[in-house]
């Protein structure tokens, strides 16, 4: 279920938008470090998890 998750919302953005992989890296690791951006956590999250399994 979260790998079809994946490949339907975030590949397709992750395909239109390459340069962007870098950015979700630094979102992510920033992130991190702000706890507060929750929602935004999770979403990078899915986004560089799904880099990761490419």
């Amino acid at each position: 279920m979260v790998n079809r998750l994946w490949y339907e919302t975030v590949m397709p953005i992750l395909w239109r938008n390459p340069i962007r992989k870098i950015e979700n890296q630094i979102y992510h690791k920033l992130g991190i470090l702000n706890i507060k951006y929750n929602r935004l956590n999770v979403i990078t999250l899915m986004k560089v998890l799904s880099i990761l399994f490419v």
